[in-house]
């Protein structure tokens, strides 16, 4: 690692933004984001939601959950370490946070060839103009789950993603 090779929490951060930069960039080029679409507008966030905050309908909330190390090779330092994200969507219709939901699962596996094509993401350093690249991360485990029974009605078409963020690091 060199010196300016951000570790730590600055290191999680940069994967994380990586990672949410990437997943919006594949949604506006898939025309998520587009004014003229016929639904309302799909608002970004990338924060956990608290369970008691109402938010506003079609609102995707990507976040980052738990994280955990395991060492690699016995002694020499080298570490996967996997981080949980949640990519969690409060659709306006079933039909519509289907199809989000379902874009959102297929990005993250690679499997929207005009998009991606391999379930990985280059990492930036996103203190440099313009941003340094820093190594790529790798996507397993993506889940696409609906959630159900849920009260507040921008929780009755409720969709999330769930992926792990999985690097190596010495």
């Amino acid at each position: 690692m060199s010196v300016t090779e951000p570790y730590g929490g600055l290191r999680d951060r940069m994967v994380f933004e990586s990672f949410a930069r990437m997943l919006h960039a594949a949604l506006t080029q898939l025309g998520w984001f587009e004014p003229d679409r016929a639904h309302a507008p799909i608002n970004w966030r990338t924060a956990i939601v608290p369970e008691a905050e109402e938010l506003p309908i079609n609102t995707l909330a990507v976040s980052s959950e738990d994280s955990r190390s395991e060492e690699m090779e016995l002694g020499s330092g080298l570490t996967e370490d996997r981080s949980i994200v949640v990519v969690d969507f409060y659709a306006q219709n079933d039909a519509l946070g289907r199809h989000l939901a379902g874009d959102v699962r297929d990005i993250l596996r690679g499997k929207i060839p005009v998009i991606r094509e391999d379930p990985s993401f280059v990492v930036y350093d996103w203190r440099n103009e313009p941003p340094t690249e820093l190594f790529v991360a790798e996507i397993e485990g993506v889940m696409l789950d609906r959630a159900h029974g849920f009260d507040a009605p921008f929780r009755r078409h409720w969709f999330s993603v769930l992926a792990e963020l999985v690097e190596e690091r010495m």
